[in-house]
């Protein structure tokens, strides 16, 4: 057995991913009303094929010394369900509280490939006062234990041309090449908002793949100003249409990356496939104000597949 450590990636309910998406960084979620306040987040998808032997939440929580009677509760969701775990009571000492669910408990059954990856997780806090927040976590993840099936590969695959849609300026040369490097190099070069169409997508390498689990685009951007509402929008280019995610600055002038995948493929409804895989196109949209560009330095898709042992194992999954 081995087990994969998820971070959040995104907001599901409530806002504030970016505060716990690691520890120990002085960014925290609170709650201020003396009633539950509820989060729930998109995590990193994972990157192994295998038997799901558990799934276990984590949230690294505490208290003002002033209120003993603050809680918390772990959450996930599947099968559009949330399930919490008991009521955790707080202590003035940071520490991380978990909840282990060994089967779905929506299904009663093993995990699948499919509800892992689908799964989202969260925290709930409560405080028996309202005057300010004296209630905070600033780390939520899951692990998730595992027999591993076959050979995974996570292909990343970075801007090499120009895509069907050029709507963001470029710093300097083309637009790929703004965002093409392997390391993002910050305002050394990036592309930047401009009037609409207000994105970008480019071509990418091909590459051979196995059976896909996910696509995800991953980008690099940040905002010029505070005082305003900037978006990044993570596209992918499928079936001659285009789709995105939307996420909204958060931490005004510093470089943020943004996340998201997508399980199957948007267009169709099925796993994706190798000819999809060939024809995808992925880029950034940014949106805002002009006379305030906001910036992308770097743009990359990573495809995660697998192959399964030549001797098909006796364990059948399910996915």
């Amino acid at each position: 057995m081995v087990s994969s450590d998820l971070s959040v990636i995104a907001d599901a309910e409530n806002a504030g991913w970016y505060k716990v998406e690691v520890a120990d960084d002085n960014k925290t979620i609170g709650v201020i009303a003396n009633t539950w306040g509820n989060w729930m987040f998109h995590k990193a998808p994972p990157e192994f094929y295998g038997t799901i032997n558990s799934v276990t939440v984590y949230a690294k929580c505490w208290r003002h010394n002033s209120f003993p009677a603050s809680k918390a509760k772990m959450r996930i969701k599947t099968h559009d369900t949330v399930y919490e775990g008991s009521e955790e009571t707080l202590t003035g000492t940071a520490t991380y509280y978990s909840k282990t669910w060994s089967t779905n408990p929506y299904t009663g059954n093993a995990w699948t490939m499919a509800e892992v990856i689908d799964a989202q997780i969260g925290v709930a806090l409560y405080q028996p006062e309202y005057t300010q927040v004296y209630t905070w976590c600033d780390h939520v993840y899951c692990n998730v234990d595992y027999n591993s099936i076959g050979t995974t590969t996570v292909s990343i695959l970075r801007p090499n041309g120009a895509g069907d849609t050029t709507g963001n300026n470029a710093s300097a040369g083309s637009n790929y090449e703004c965002v093409d490097e392997g390391s993002q190099n910050g305002d050394t070069d990036y592309v930047y908002l401009k009037a609409s169409p207000w994105f970008d997508v480019y071509a990418l390498p091909t590459v051979t793949v196995g059976n896909i689990l996910w696509v995800a685009v991953i980008t690099v951007c940040r905002s010029t100003s505070v005082g305003n509402t900037w978006y990044f929008d993570n596209y992918i280019k499928t079936h001659n249409t285009t789709y995105y995610h939307r996420e909204v600055d958060q931490e005004h002038k510093n470089w943020m990356t943004f996340t998201w995948f997508w399980r199957l493929n948007p267009n169709t409804g099925s796993a994706w496939t190798q000819t999809e895989i060939n024809d995808l196109q992925a880029g950034i949209g940014l949106s805002g104000y002009t006379s305030y560009p906001n910036r992308c330095t770097q743009v990359f898709v990573k495809v995660c597949h697998y192959k399964l042992p030549s001797h098909p194992r006796s364990q059948i999954i399910g996915f």
